[in-house]
């Protein structure tokens, strides 16, 4: 099982948040938060395109809402690094907001105004084959 949670509101906008990890702080207006400790969300969306399944690792992306514009024409014109998304990797994630705001947790949508995710190591079993890209 994947985890991706996404924090998108709907309609699409952005939205003020605290984000926490072990060595990481941002406060800030954002329009897209995901959390992964898989490759993509569903749809086929590579969100967090470096996350694997079994690193003990989750990956944060954050694309902070003044940035928006320049992160998608980076991604559209260039295979560079894209230095206007935060990546993350982390053992848990603690995002709060001042409202309650909407985060889509494998496609199921959940309000709040503080969310915490934390990854336990080998709590689920699966067997995968050896060349599956979801693994290190």
């Amino acid at each position: 099982m994947l985890l991706m949670a996404c924090c998108a509101l709907t309609p699409l906008k952005t939205d003020t948040c605290r984000i926490e990890t072990e060595h990481f702080h941002w406060e800030g207006e954002t329009l897209v938060v995901a959390i992964g400790n898989g490759i993509q969300a569903g749809g086929g969306q590579q969100l967090t395109p470096d996350a694997l399944i079994d690193d003990g690792k989750l990956n944060l992306l954050i694309i902070p809402a003044r940035d928006v514009i320049p992160a998608l024409l980076t991604n559209l014109f260039s295979n560079d690094k894209n230095q206007h998304l935060i990546e993350k990797t982390t053992r848990w994630v603690k995002i709060s907001s001042p409202h309650e705001m909407v985060f889509n947790l494998d496609g199921e949508p959940l309000s709040g105004e503080t969310f915490t995710f934390e990854l336990l190591p080998e709590a689920i079993h699966c067997r995968l084959p050896p060349q599956c890209g979801l693994l290190s």
